[in-house]
């Protein structure tokens, strides 16, 4: 991995932020980073319980084939094929049900419009 996208990412995780790339510079890259750490492991929840956090990643699958891209790169990652992200479509049953069991989600904001309206 390229120094820019590690520091990128350091700098990313230890405080908010925002940022911009041009095309071709390893933005797909860093999403995966992001993904494989909130898809690692489950958080301790206030009750102690081993619990997954929510994360929804909006808007970085115009549909459902381009959110398998990131899941084929996590899996060559070492990702566990239960741990990668759900990619969240007009057609998947019981969104709320899918949010409420926590996870990583790749989603539209409009299906989340809907979804939490």
């Amino acid at each position: 991995m390229s120094a820019h996208i590690r520091q990128a990412f350091r700098e990313l995780h230890e405080n908010d932020g925002l940022v911009v790339m041009g095309r071709g510079l390893g933005l797909q890259r860093l999403l995966c980073k992001f993904l494989k750490l909130y898809t690692a492991a489950p958080t301790a929840s206030e009750t102690g319980e081993a619990r997954r956090p929510l994360v929804f990643c909006i808007n970085a699958a115009a549909n459902a084939e381009d959110g398998k891209v990131y899941n084929d790169v996590l899996l060559s990652e070492g990702v566990r094929p239960d741990a990668l992200p759900k990619v969240i479509t007009y057609e998947a049953p019981n969104r709320r049900r899918l949010y409420a069991s926590g996870g990583v989600f790749i989603v539209t904001s409009r299906i989340l419009v809907l979804d939490f309206n």
